[in-house]
């Protein structure tokens, strides 16, 4: 849990950084993904390695909250395939991932982790790659809030690499 949160740390102040250094300009999302009836409109998706985990991740940035996805693999997508979602707090083997959705506001208040998956049997996130690129669909996949006792959604998604 703490190395999902010091990878998320990291990444909002990237995220932050970036951001600010943009041009003025209308971005079209290409990746999306939605929990319960709440859907969110990632404004950058990148694939990483740090703290000995590969991840695709992605943001949204609004006002001063930044809402993030974080799905982590067992070994980084080469080829398009599936993945099965462990429970969150395991390790994923090389067919596994694990997912993660958390929010920062503001810049200096830590990371909270809204939704994490449980390892419901017979969830599965599709991958493939383009050009290099990691795509990421995936429907149906039940996840937990970590804040509170026994609080289910479903998480549903498209994640592109920009």
């Amino acid at each position: 849990m703490k190395k999902i949160i010091s990878v998320l740390a990291v990444l909002l102040i990237i995220s932050v950084s970036v951001s600010s250094c943009k041009k003025e300009s209308t971005v079209i999302s290409t990746s999306n993904w939605k929990i319960g009836e709440k859907t969110y409109a990632g404004t950058t998706t990148i694939v990483g390695s740090s703290y000995g985990t590969n991840f695709l991740e992605s943001n949204e940035v609004s006002d001063s909250t930044t809402n993030f996805i974080l799905i982590q693999f067992g070994s980084e997508p080469t080829t398009t395939q599936k993945f099965g979602v462990a429970g969150y707090g395991t390790s994923p083997t090389s067919t596994q991932c694990i997912i993660l959705t958390a929010e920062a506001v503001g810049t200096t208040q830590p990371v909270n982790p809204l939704f994490e998956s449980v390892g419901n049997p017979g969830d599965s996130i599709a991958v493939s790659v383009i050009n290099g690129k990691i795509n990421v669909s995936f429907s149906n996949i039940i996840v937990a809030n970590p804040n509170q006792t026994l609080v289910l959604s479903s998480l549903s998604g498209t994640l592109i690499q920009q």
